[in-house]
């Protein structure tokens, strides 16, 4: 049951299992898959939420309202009021691509460069086209067989990619290194290191 429990309910299910204040290094320590700056913007949530608090410097402890809300199964959304969740960032490259596959659903890869590049789109291709690979790795979109039709003769026709998993706002994250993505309209955590390339 834990392994299907997003991360911050994992955090906040730790802190009243410890029933009494937790360090930051105690939930580091205790959940060894949820990365310690992961923990920490968790905490600052839950603090903003009023089912944390701040005792000292790296010291918290869960308020009734989070017993509660753990006995509930909670479920951080963007319905609730000040959760603290991350804004989009408009103007980074990944929220722009993560824009335009909300808006268009399905978009050639052509219209998609010229839609989120400032100026040359040459100059941020690869960082585009590197961002589709982790979300189709992950489930979240899809190059389509069909292609648009390319510019010059010998072209086989531009990629068309189509959202398949629109779960919020928020552009997911990802972590080359660890062959991660991190979903933070949802909180879950994808690894696609298996994924087939």
């Amino acid at each position: 049951m834990t392994g299907k429990l997003g991360m911050g309910a994992r955090v906040l299910q730790n802190m009243v299992n410890a029933r009494s204040t937790t360090s930051l290094d105690a939930l580091d320590e205790g959940l060894v898959d949820i990365p310690r700056k992961r923990i920490t913007a968790i905490l600052c949530r839950l603090i903003s939420d009023g089912y944390v608090v701040r005792h000292s410097a790296g010291s918290y402890q869960v308020t009734k309202a989070g017993v509660e809300a753990d006995k509930k199964g909670y479920k951080p959304g963007p319905q609730r009021k000040a959760t603290g969740r991350a804004k989009p960032q408009p103007a980074s490259l990944r929220q722009k691509v993560w824009q335009t596959l909300r808006m268009r659903r399905k978009v050639a890869t052509p219209d998609l460069l010229a839609n989120v590049c400032d100026g040359d789109p040459n100059v941020q291709r690869g960082g585009v086209y590197k961002y589709l690979k982790a979300l189709e790795r992950a489930g979240y979109v899809q190059s389509l067989a069909k292609r648009a039709p390319g510019t010059a003769p010998s072209s086989n026709g531009f990629k068309i990619v189509l959202l398949l998993k629109d779960t919020g706002a928020v552009a997911p994250m990802v972590n080359w290194r660890d062959h991660r993505l991190t979903d933070l309209n949802t909180d879950e955590v994808i690894d696609f290191s298996e994924v087939a390339a």
